[in-house]
């Protein structure tokens, strides 16, 4: 009788075990891990207090510009999907500003056209269809494209290994 009761409590402890270990497993996988990558084309307004304008940037990119070592990256980026979603600007110093002035988005005919005759679907193709390195005549009508596609919740991201763009639907 011992020994049964023995060999009951070890493959009992075995059976918890496994069951744990599958709880946790299963606890990982879902565990939400957000919307941003690094290589996600996002927009966001940022502020040196006085002035705001929209622009344009990689979560990667801004990690770095920003010099940010009170945080990960990984918490960063759930910061600026915060900010994102909250629709708030980013308070940058002046001299950052200044910088992202050149990153400006501005309305362009041309995707703006593409967006009445074809809807989303033509903006994608028209995104997926550009090279990532962007020609100055091609660069405010792609930009103004991906912003369109943000503003319904289609992301456009830079895929590293062909060299390409391509979107992702749902933020």
């Amino acid at each position: 009788m011992i020994i049964l009761l023995m060999m009951t409590t070890k493959m009992n402890r075995k059976i918890i075990l496994a069951i744990l270990f599958c709880l946790l497993a299963i606890s990982c996988a879902n565990r939400k891990d957000g919307w941003m990558t690094p290589d996600t084309l996002i927009f966001l307004n940022v502020t040196n207090g006085e002035d705001t304008c929209l622009t344009w940037t990689f979560p990667s990119s801004l990690y770095y510009q920003l010099n940010i070592k009170c945080m990960s990256e990984r918490n960063f980026y759930r910061f600026i999907e915060k900010t994102i979603e909250k629709n708030q600007a980013i308070v940058v110093s002046n001299s950052y500003f200044l910088m992202r002035e050149d990153y400006k988005t501005l309305r362009n005919a041309t995707a703006d056209s593409i967006h009445k005759e074809c809807g989303l679907e033509g903006l994608k193709r028209y995104v997926e269809n550009n090279p990532p390195i962007l020609v100055e005549g091609d660069k405010e009508a792609f930009l103004w494209a991906a912003y369109i596609l943000w503003e319904n919740n289609i992301l456009v991201a830079e895929a590293d290994e062909d060299a390409a763009w391509y979107t992702i639907e749902k933020r």
